[in-house]
This record gives C-alpha cells, structure tokens and sequence, in this order.
C-alpha cells in the first residue's frame, strides 16, 4: 500500500481455497506446483512467485506430480480425468479419459521403463477404491491393469526407488503393498483410521502413514513385519485389462 494516496498495491496471490495437493520436481527445490479446486499453479520456491497458473474451467484438481525428468506436470481431476501439462507453457500434453470413474485422487509416476525407450508408467488412484496402472508412451496412453482391493477412496500413492513395488493408502484404513511385476499384492496392514497419506522410510525399511486417529504423523510405526501385515495375495487381481506382453520397469 502506497503511504501516500494509500491505494493498494497487488504483490502477490495464493489460492483462495484448500490446497489438494504439492509436488516438487525430481531432485529439484527450485520451483514447486500447488493444486486447488480452481487451478494449479507453479512457484519460485525461493522468491515465492508464481510463474505459471493451469486451470479447467469449472473442475477440481485433486493430485498432481511431475515427470521423472520434469517435463510433464501430470494431474487428476474430479471429472475422472489425467491431464498433462507443459510446466513452461501450460500447454495440455495429453489427457486419459475415463481413468477414474469418480475422480483421481492419487498419481504416481516411474521412471523410464527401458534406459532405450521414453515410455514411463502411471499409477493412478481413485473415489472407486482402484489402482490402475497405465503405459505412457509419446504417442499413446494404455491401460495396463486395474487393482481392486481397497474399499474406499484412495489417498495417496508411493512408489519404491526400483519402481517394481507401491503401497497405496486408502479412506476405508488399509495401506497396501503392490508387486508392479506381478501386478499383485505383497502386504496388507489394517487400522481404525482414515488414512490421509502415505509414504516410504528413506531407507525403505518403513511404511509411515498419517491419517484421523492422530497416532502415526511423522512415527515410524508401520513396520513391515508380520505382526501388522497380511500375506501376500496368492492369485492376481482382476485386471479391466489383459496383462501387458512387457512389465520390465528400471
């Protein structure tokens, strides 16, 4: 505000409602991405500027996450859609129809699956309760299997450093370990509460969750031990899809 007319003077904005999700780039601090129910919106991290601002009229946000090499910003959307946008130019890359029937609320993403090839995969979560896992190549967009063991809306997504294994976190209190090879269940762990995150130790020796009951935020009590998991499952999940002739992931 100026101190001699006092007229008002716009420095910066923020999102005007709740923040469903922030992603940072790999092995980057420099820029971020926020998303919200308007829009997303990508950050200096260090002079908290906003440099590009993303929205779909009258649709939400749900997830977002970056590109192993940064050169996507994928996002789910309310409207059950993936949406991929140049983090430069905003620009919409490609979008998959029909990914979640009640909206995406989870994304993960790998790297390369051949040190050879561009083609990555996504690992997407959904209100219905599935996994789903897609094959992203520069021209098409595949589904490769659906997972349905989860009751409840899926919360977050997180993928191991060798990307052949994620645990998924979901409203009805389960946390789920999943074979990316296989496309089965490793683990299961059950608890009172509904989780709102999940995550690996950095050692990978750990699941953390947090979630309502206000018990786990930030403690290392998910061990994967047999005295709070399951076995794994011994048959596959029903897939919405045959299974893919390659699932070699680096």
């Amino acid at each position: 505000m100026s101190v001699q007319d006092f007229e008002p003077i716009l420095k910066s904005t923020c999102h005007y409602s709740a923040v469903n999700d922030i992603a940072f780039p790999e092995d980057s601090s420099d820029v971020f991405a926020t998303a919200s129910d308007t829009d997303i919106r990508i950050w200096n991290a260090h002079t908290s500027q906003e440099l590009l601002r993303i929205a779909v009229p009258n649709l939400e946000c749900k997830c977002i996450t970056f590109k192993k090499d940064g050169s996507s910003l994928i996002s789910g959307w309310n409207d059950g859609k993936i949406r991929a946008f140049g983090p430069q130019t905003g620009r919409l890359q490609y979008e998959i129809t029909d990914a979640h029937k009640k909206g995406v609320t989870a994304l993960a993403v790998t790297s390369p699956t051949s040190p050879h090839s561009p083609a990555f995969r996504i690992v997407s979560g959904g209100s219905d309760g599935q996994i789903r896992i897609w094959s992203i190549t520069p021209t098409h967009q595949t589904l490769l299997e659906t997972l349905k063991e989860h009751k409840g809306t899926i919360t977050a997504i997180k993928l191991r450093k060798n990307n052949l294994e994620c645990v998924s976190s979901s409203a009805d209190g389960s946390c789920i370990v999943w074979d990316l090879l296989r496309f089965v269940r490793n683990q299961v762990l059950f608890a009172p509460s509904f989780f709102k995150s999940v995550c690996y130790y950095p050692d990978e020796s750990q699941v953390l969750t947090s979630g309502t009951d206000r018990k786990r935020i930030g403690k290392p009590t998910m061990v994967l031990s047999s005295a709070n998991l399951k076995p794994p499952n011994p048959t596959p999940s029903m897939a919405s899809t045959s299974p893919p002739t390659d699932n070699t992931l680096s």
